[in-house]
C-alpha cells in the first residue's frame, strides 16, 4: 500500500473532544513528554541549577520545542500512515483508521513547525532555532521519508534528531553549541536504539509485513540484541562525561557511575551471550536513567 493512497470512506464525523484527543494521539505524548524533560533538564542544568530558573523564558523555550516536535511528529504520522494501518499495533491511529482527514492534520503539523520555528527566533536565538530545524530535517525528510523504509541503520539519524530538543535546552541558555551539549545529544541518540529496537525484536513480524527494514527483520535478533547493547555502553560512558564537565554533585556523580556501571556490566555480558530477558531489564534500567539523568544534571554547584 502506498502512503499516498487514501480509503474511499469519508472521515467520520466527531466531537470537539474526540477531534482534541485524536490531536493528542497524533503527537505521540509520552515521546513528546520524554524529549521535553530533555529540555527542560539541559535548561536547568545549563542555567544554574533549580534555584536559578527563570520560568518565563523555560515555559517559552518548552513550548517552542513542543510545538516543534509535535508539528514534526504529526508529519510523520502522515507519511507513516500505510505503515501504521499494516501494523496491529498502531492500525488504530486516527489517520490510518480515517478517522482524522490528511489534510487537517498536514495544515496542523506545518503550522506547528511554523510557529514553533519562528518563535525560536524571536523569542529565544537564532541558534536555538536552527537546533530544532535541524531536527525536524533529520527527523522528517532523512529518517522518516529517505531512510526508514531503506536501510536499518536510519535509526542512527532518528536517534540524532531525538537529541535536539536536549540541545535546544542548552542553547537556549547559553547562545551556542559546545561539548556538553554534544555529548547530550549523544547520550539520546545512543539510548534511542536501546527504546526503539527493544520494541522492534517484539513487534518483529509486524514490521516485516509492512516492509521496514529494522534490525530484527534484515540481520535477526542477537545481531540487534548486541547492536543495543554496544549502543548502551556508549550512552552510559557519555553521559559520565557530561555530569563530570557540569560538576555535578559527589553523590550525583557517585549515582551516575552506579547506574552506568551496573548496565555496562548487563550490557557486556548480552553482547557476549545474547538473551531477551536480560535486554528487557536492560530497556527498563536504560529507560529510567535517561529520565532521572536531566532530573539530576541540575543538581551542580
Amino acid at each position: 500500500m502506498s502512503n499516498e493512497e487514501t480509503t474511499s470512506t469519508e472521515p467520520e464525523k466527531v466531537t470537539f473532544l474526540d477531534r482534541l484527543g485524536m490531536y493528542l494521539n497524533l503527537i505521540k505524548p509520552r515521546q513528546t513528554s520524554l524529549l521535553l524533560i530533555t529540555t527542560a533538564g539541559s535548561f536547568i542544568a545549563s542555567i544554574g541549577g533549580y534555584k536559578a530558573i527563570n520560568w518565563r523564558y523555560l515555559g517559552i523555550t518548552l513550548l517552542m520545542t513542543f510545538l516543534t516536535i509535535s508539528g514534526t511528529t504529526i508529519l510523520n504520522m502522515i507519511y507513516d500512515r500505510d505503515i501504521d494501518a499494516g501494523m496491529k499495533r498502531t492500525q488504530h491511529r486516527p489517520l490510518p483508521s480515517n478517522r482524522l482527514s490528511v489534510l487537517e492534520a498536514r495544515i496542523l503539523g506545518t503550522l506547528m513547525i511554523i510557529f514553533g520555528l519562528i518563535g525560536a527566533y524571536f523569542l529565544i536565538n537564532w541558534i536555538t532555532m536552527l537546533v530544532l530545524l535541524a531536527g525536524v530535517i533529520l527527523d522528517l525528510p532523512v529518517y522518516t521519508i529517505w531512510l526508514k523504509r531503506r536501510h536499518r541503520y536510519s535509526i542512527v539519524f532518528g536517534g540524532v534528531a531525538g537529541g535536539m530538543p536536549a540541545l535546544a535546552g542548552r542553547t537556549a541558555v547559553i547562545g551556542h553549541i559546545d561539548l556538553i551539549g554534544v555529548l547530550l545529544v549523544a547520550f539520546i541518540s545512543t539510548w534511542v536504539p536501546v527504546h526503539i529496537l527493544t520494541l522492534a525484536i517484539v513487534y518483529k513480524e509486524d514490521y516485516r509485513r509492512v516492509g521496514v527494514p529494522m534490525w530484527p527483520v534484515q540481520v535477526g535478533d542477537e545481531p540487534t540484541l548486541r547492536f543495543i547493547a554496544f549502543s548502551s555502553i556508549f550512552a552510559s560512558i557519555v553521559i559520565l562525561y557530561a555530569a563530570y564537565l557540569l560538576k555535578v554533585y559527589t553523590y550525583v556523580y557517585w549515582f551516575f557511575i552506579l547506574m552506568s556501571s551496573i548496565i555496562i556490566i548487563l550490557c557486556i555480558i548480552n553482547a557476549i551471550k545474547p538473551d531477551l530477558k536480560r535486554n528487557w531489564t536492560i530497556f527498563k534500567l536504560a529507560s529510567m536513567y535517561m529520565a532521572l539523568t536531566f532530573f539530576l544534571l541540575p543538581l551542580h554547584a
